[in-house]
């Protein structure tokens, strides 16, 4: 989008160069007449409007304090597991007992009781295999804390969101295992259930922005 930006920019410039030529005598003048550089330079000037109206839509991306909120979320829950089973692990999540805040989501209770538009995160979905526990997760951010953060740059002058959230399946395996990485994440979409919960604003990330 900065690249078209750039291109229509540069083509307004060349054509206000090239449409008023110099008559000899100190003075300027419009090249095909008036009513056709006006014209012409009035489309180019609408879609370098429009092109930026677009691009502001867009807006900039979250930063480091937002993305590490998610994580300081993301992951104790990763490591919950190295003291139980999976069964177990899979109950602590469905009783609201896992070592960190996790709430469970049946799919049918009222999603505002968890509270996601200051932070948190949800799980659902919870299933379990031999060695391993699989669930989906929505972690939302809350409102971006950069005074809380003692990695924020105080002089940065932040543009972004003032949250975001993230959704996705997880397989978190019991250390034992013979594979060495205990965690898996797939992206899934989150449900407009939970995000309907969140405030205005709030940004969705893909959950690959959060691995490691």
């Amino acid at each position: 989008m900065i690249c078209l930006e750039l291109a229509l920019l540069r083509r307004i410039a060349r054509f206000a160069k090239g449409c008023l030529l110099p008559d000899g005598l100190g003075r300027v003048r419009p090249l095909g007449g008036y009513s056709h550089c006006m014209r012409t330079f009035g489309l180019l000037a609408c879609s370098a409007v429009l092109v930026l109206a677009m691009t502001s839509c867009v807006g900039p991306t979250y930063d480091g304090v937002l993305w590490r909120q998610i994580a300081s979320y993301k992951d104790p829950l990763t490591s919950d597991i190295g003291a139980r089973t999976p069964a177990e692990f899979a109950e602590s999540l469905q009783q609201n007992e896992a070592l960190v805040a996790t709430q469970f989501w049946n799919g049918t209770s009222d999603p505002q009781r968890f509270g996601l538009a200051a932070g948190g995160i949800v799980v659902w979905d919870v299933r379990t295999r031999s060695s391993s526990v699989i669930f989906s997760v929505m972690i939302a951010s809350g409102p971006r804390d950069a005074d809380a953060d003692p990695l924020a740059d105080p002089d940065t002058i932040y543009w972004g969101p003032n949250s975001v959230y993230t959704c996705g399946v997880f397989e978190v395996a019991a250390p034992s295992v013979e594979y060495g990485d205990n965690l898996s994440i797939e992206k899934r979409d989150c449900p407009p259930e939970l995000v309907g919960t969140l405030d205005d604003g709030a940004v969705f990330a893909n959950i690959s922005d959060f691995y490691g």
